[in-house]
């Protein structure tokens, strides 16, 4: 138990006392309560550290402990992770840093692999559509108040100019590249959460002319969505323009999920469609680790639609796959935060 201490003697009053006084107790009022909201930040969002996964480079790799890097999976991993409530920003300063030295002039990224203690490309991107979206919403939801960095800025108009060039003019919707020109729904899910990102990053720094512009590129490209991708009669989306079978858990089933995992409106309930999703597919989600991924993004829109019990029988099933040649980056991001966030201890009853 601490003693209180003896006071000491009072002091004349003066009018120079009193404004001392003032300010004294206004600066220490001002210090506890950055230094509370500082603990109450820290209480809120742990810090996401992918261990064995970012470099000390700033590198983020696609295994544990590997030598290759897909830019869209870095960025994905992050993006859950900021999704779930944790505190990215270290991770994602050290990240960005890094790509900017490898990104392409023309604002697209390729898949790295290091040799000889050079990262160097070594493929092209998977898709760019979906690798320059994850890149702008990283950049935008990263920036630091005020001012984007100038290499951030300069990065994100090349990125936003060259996606752009992606546009299907006759639809309205994005294909996966222009050596690819297919429109992928996934892929533009993730644009649309892009543009919302932009959007949001205008508006909060008051430039009202900016963020409605892209509110409108957002409002259009769902609308095209709706138009391109949404299949009425059988109440669900097709998951390519390209005409084939995309079936199987990924895509076709996966991918009925992603409107939720961008946030975007939907022309059925959103709620009741995560209900009949998970009283037709949960069984079979839940067993992916033992054949596949564990796709820890389905338990990301489990935790964001407040279904802690799902999550928590996730985070059993999927542990002892940790680290295993089935679990990747994002998987790491959105297990590590989860784990932090659930508050519970993962089981399944």
């Amino acid at each position: 138990m601490m003693r209180a201490a003896q006071s000491p003697p009072p002091r004349p009053v003066t009018a120079m006392n009193t404004v001392l006084r003032g300010l004294l107790r206004g600066l220490v009022a001002a210090f506890a309560a950055v230094w509370l909201l500082g603990c109450e930040a820290t209480a809120q969002a742990p810090e996401l550290v992918l261990g064995g996964y970012q470099r000390a480079d700033g590198a983020i790799t696609l295994y544990h402990h590997g030598d290759r890097v897909d830019p869209y999976f870095a960025g994905m991993a992050l993006l859950a992770g900021d999704a779930a409530g944790m505190d990215v920003r270290r991770a994602a300063t050290a990240w960005i840093a890094w790509a900017l030295k490898l990104q392409r002039p023309d604002g697209r990224f390729d898949r790295y692999c290091l040799a000889g203690g050079i990262w160097r490309a070594c493929d092209v991107a998977d898709a760019d559509d979906s690798a320059l979206a994850v890149w702008i919403e990283l950049l935008v939801k990263l920036a630091p108040a005020g001012d984007m960095p100038t290499a951030w800025a300069q990065s994100m108009d090349r990125t936003l100019a060259y996606l752009e060039r992606l546009v299907e003019p006759t639809r309205g919707t994005f294909v996966v590249s222009e050596a690819l020109p297919v429109g992928l729904f996934m892929d533009n899910t993730e644009v649309y959460r892009a543009y919302q990102a932009v959007s949001g990053y205008h508006r909060t720094r008051g430039n009202a002319r900016a963020a409605r512009q892209w509110q409108q590129k957002s409002d259009a490209l769902r609308a095209a969505i709706w138009r391109e991708f949404w299949m009425p009669a059988q109440g669900r989306y097709r998951v390519s323009l390209q005409p084939g079978t995309h079936d199987g858990f990924y895509p076709e089933v996966v991918a009925q999920l992603y409107p939720l995992l961008a946030g975007m409106p939907e022309p059925r309930d959103s709620a009741r469609a995560y209900r009949d999703w998970m009283a037709r597919h949960e069984a079979a989600w839940q067993r992916q680790a033992d054949t596949d991924f564990p796709w820890g993004l389905v338990a990301l829109v489990a935790w964001r639609q407040g279904d802690e019990p799902r999550v928590r029988c996730w985070l059993h099933r999927a542990a002892p796959y940790r680290y295993s040649p089935r679990w990747n980056a994002v998987e790491e991001a959105v297990f590590a935060s989860l784990l932090a966030r659930s508050g519970g201890t993962p089981s399944c009853g």
